[in-house]
């Protein structure tokens, strides 16, 4: 009797150690560790590759003058024309950038100033024709003017501020500021008679070379590939003002007129470049 009783105390004590553990809760497990975030900030330079669309918004007037001499003496005329003489300026562009960000959370905040070198080129024609008030040999006596210029933006360069949002190794940003560049518009003025008319004057050359200031406006995308390294792309709108260029012509005394012509070119001058870049951040 004494070992059933012994037995059954045994039993019954198990039983009370197995509901214990069946009531305990279970261990929770091991959080995993948290992967750093990204730090936008430090010091970065870089290079950079791309492409611009640039634009010449450009009119031009004309003001051919007839002075008449002998067959229509007396006869003078004066004929002002005016038209478009706009281009589009587009070409490879390359060239570097260096900035520094400051980061306060996701919004990440800085500086960049970059300089490039383009190949942006392309003309603008322009042509005025006056009737001269006179038939020579059953031809009606005029004179055309033609405006021939061709744009370039050799360089160029921006200083801006830059605010983004960041998420982790991403980086969404705007950024604007101050623009400059060398303009560079090279005309060629030519004159032509009709038959009979006389001599036309040589070619006339005249060149305007200016280094403008303006304003840039734009945004991008970066993402950082490796503790240092990060890649970009980038679009910017740049506005640059305007410039005007004057010509004459020398005088030509024909038969019954001395000829001759003046003008002025109006352009404004704007550019949308996108370009691709790589960036190392300076720990």
């Amino acid at each position: 009797m004494r070992h059933w009783l012994l037995a059954a105390i045994a039993f019954t004590a198990s039983l009370s150690q197995s509901a214990l553990a069946a009531d305990m809760p279970a261990k929770a497990p091991r959080a995993a560790p948290l992967q750093a975030i990204y730090n936008w900030s430090g010091f970065y330079a870089g290079a950079n590759i791309g492409y611009g669309w640039g634009h010449a918004d450009a009119d031009a007037t004309a003001t051919i003058t007839a002075i008449g001499l002998g067959l229509n003496t007396g006869n003078n005329f004066i004929t002002p024309g005016s038209g478009d003489a706009s281009a589009s300026s587009n070409g490879l562009l390359g060239g570097l950038q260096a900035g520094y960000n400051w980061q306060g959370g996701s919004w990440v905040y800085g500086l960049e100033g970059d300089f490039q070198a383009t190949g942006q080129r392309d003309d603008g024609v322009f042509a005025s024709t006056a009737l001269l008030g006179a038939t020579i040999n059953g031809v009606v006596a005029t004179s055309t003017v033609t405006n021939r210029t061709t744009y370039k933006l050799p360089w160029f360069g921006t200083a801006r501020g830059r605010i983004g949002y960041a998420v982790d190794r991403w980086l969404l940003y705007a950024t604007g500021g101050l623009a400059f560049g060398e303009i560079r518009a090279d005309s060629t003025i030519t004159t032509a008679f009709s038959a009979g008319v006389g001599t036309p004057p040589p070619a006339q050359l005249v060149s305007t070379r200016d280094v403008r200031a303006g304003w840039v406006v734009g945004a991008g995308v970066e993402t950082a590939f490796a503790t240092n390294w990060s890649v970009k792309a980038e679009y910017l709108h740049m506005d640059f003002g305007s410039i005007d260029q004057s010509f004459t012509t020398p005088a030509v005394a024909s038969a019954f007129a001395t000829i001759s012509a003046s003008g002025n070119l109006h352009a404004r001058l704007t550019d949308d470049i996108g370009r691709i870049g790589i960036n190392y951040k300076f720990q």
